[in-house]
């Protein structure tokens, strides 16, 4: 059975458009007046929201206001290629191959078409920076839940579970820190010993909770 290849939304929806922009940025464009300060702004801001996008396809959960915004992200990058298709369709032939009073007749043909494009564009900015302000508003980028594992040292849950099996170990946790608090005998350490498996480490950490300022050391002796 063949495994099923994983696809993500930012692969799906934002890669395409980046490319797409990419070519926008080359020479065959280049003399289109204002057009490559434009798509470098769209190119930084939806790189970004690319970034979070793939950070949202690896959370555990997403909370509605980051669904609803993934969502809106996903219809307004459909609609940003169409437009950059329409674009690059209208206008995308290259001027320097053509003489002047081609290119002259060409600019009068498609003046009401960049024009509208002009338009397009400009809205396309105005969603974008929508986007960016509703992304930092509501803290996207603090909201997405990843999943850590943590490796707990087995010896540290030991401790807790074997306290409540002790019998007596409250009486000798009172000994202990009744000897620590003792002014006339300053007792500058206090030695459990015994062997192994008994609880001298359980007994040491009930101890160790007993005061404020305390520093746990775990040392093994051959």
């Amino acid at each position: 059975m063949a495994a099923a290849a994983v696809v993500s939304v930012s692969m799906v929806v934002m890669k395409p458009v980046l490319a797409k922009l990419t070519t926008l940025m080359g020479d065959e464009y280049k003399k289109i007046k204002g057009l490559r300060k434009k798509v470098t702004f769209l190119q930084r801001e939806l790189s970004a929201m690319d970034a979070l996008l793939e950070e949202m396809d690896s959370a555990d959960e997403l909370n509605p206001q980051a669904k609803n915004w993934r969502r809106d992200i996903i219809e307004m990058s459909y609609n940003i290629e169409d437009r950059i298709d329409d674009f690059m369709h209208t206008v995308g032939e290259a001027d320097g191959k053509i003489g002047i009073l081609q290119k002259a007749a060409k600019y009068l043909r498609t003046f009401n078409d960049r024009r509208r494009l002009a338009n397009d564009f400009q809205e396309i900015e105005t969603q974008v920076m929508e986007a960016s302000e509703r992304r930092k508003r509501y803290m996207l980028d603090q909201c997405i839940s990843v999943t850590v594992p943590v490796v707990l040292d087995p010896r540290v849950s030991a401790l807790y579970k074997e306290s409540a099996s002790l019998v007596g170990i409250e009486s000798q946790k009172s000994d202990l820190v009744s000897w620590a608090m003792d002014e006339v005998k300053q007792l500058k350490f206090l030695a459990i010993v015994g062997f192994g498996g008994i609880g001298k480490t359980t007994l040491a950490n009930k101890v160790y909770h007993e005061f404020a300022r305390a520093t746990w050391v775990a040392k093994i002796l051959p």
